[in-house]
Order: structure tokens, then C-alpha cells, then sequence
């Protein structure tokens, strides 16, 4: 299986019909301030009881990717996967996204 999902495979999947779900699991600080369009909320502290709440699609969690290895993003999948949900960490996490000059949704 596949682990990591590129900015740029991410957003061009975004536009075909069995789009992916993106789950961004920072703090509702950092989900406020910006964050992947379309991405719904979860932080990672709330994902193993909204699992079952989850469509059966391919899920793509990210975070600030901060601490590549043991970051939320990488949790999230983790457990994602453990649950039998076909999941995918965006690489390099928001900071990535960004870097790639992808846009930006922020709730002001």
C-alpha cells in the first residue's frame, strides 16, 4: 500500500469523481489559519471515535509534518490503515502543500 500522497497527485485527484477525503488533523487553531480546500476537520486526539463516521474511500490526513516519521499525519494513517480504510499522509504535510504553492482555504 502506498503510504505518502504528493501536493500535486493530491490536488489533481481532487478534481476526478472518486476524489479522496482529506482530513486535516491539527488543532482547530491551525485548521482556522489555513488549510488544504475541501479538508474537513479531525484533529488526531478525536480520529479513533469518528472512524466509523468515515466513507469507505481513500483518506489522505495531514498536519504541519513537523516531525517527518512520528508526525499526526503519519499517526493518522497509521490508524486509518490499522482500521482497514485505504489511507495516504499527504507528503510534506501543509507546510508542503504550501510550498508547492497550491492554494489555500483559511476561515477568518
Amino acid at each position: 500500500m502506498t503510504q505518502k500522497i504528493e501536493p500535486d497527485e493530491l490536488q489533481h485527484l481532487q478534481t476526478q469523481h472518486n476524489q479522496p477525503l482529506i482530513v486535516d488533523v491539527r488543532s482547530e487553531e491551525e485548521y482556522l489559519a489555513g488549510h488544504v480546500p475541501g479538508a474537513i476537520h479531525i484533529p488526531l486526539a478525536d480520529l479513533a471515535s469518528r472512524i466509523g463516521d468515515l466513507p469507505q474511500q481513500t483518506i489522505v490526513p495531514y498536519c504541519n509534518m513537523f516531525h517527518p516519521g512520528s508526525s499526526r499525519g503519519e499517526q493518522a494513517r497509521d490508524l486509518l490503515q490499522s482500521h482497514g480504510l485505504d489511507a495516504r499522509v499527504l507528503e510534506g504535510g501543509f507546510q508542503g502543500w504550501k510550498k508547492a504553492g497550491l492554494p489555500v482555504e483559511e476561515e477568518l
